[in-house]
């Protein structure tokens, strides 16, 4: 019997950081150089948009359907296909937005 309790001990001591680290690599922020960084990133495999400058603004995300369930394999891309990518899947229209980092159309 205490064989079984050791063993079944082991078991749970083996299983669990495995089951979690799995579990929390879902949905994970892209890596980047640096703790405000001006970067663009996409996740192809559900659609996620992230960008603009990092902890400081201005940033727009945009998850997609699967978010949440997803492994992200993000894409560090250009700031033109970030915008045109949110434009074709989350019908974005940048020409609206208020801030001049956005909106290119406005003075600086």
């Amino acid at each position: 019997m205490q064989t079984f309790n050791r063993r079944l001990l082991l078991a749970f001591l083996i299983t669990f950081p495995l089951l979690s680290s799995c579990a929390s690599k879902r949905d994970r922020a892209p890596e980047r150089a640096g703790y405000v960084v001006h970067a663009y990133h996409y996740c192809e495999k559900c659609q996620s948009l992230q960008g603009g400058i990092y902890e400081k603004g201005p940033f727009r995300t945009f998850p997609g359907e699967n978010k949440k369930d997803c492994i992200h394999e993000w894409q560090e891309i250009s700031r033109d296909r970030f915008m045109r990518i949110a434009t074709e899947l989350y019908d974005v229209d940048w020409s609206k937005e208020t801030a001049h980092f956005w909106n290119d159309e406005l003075d600086w």
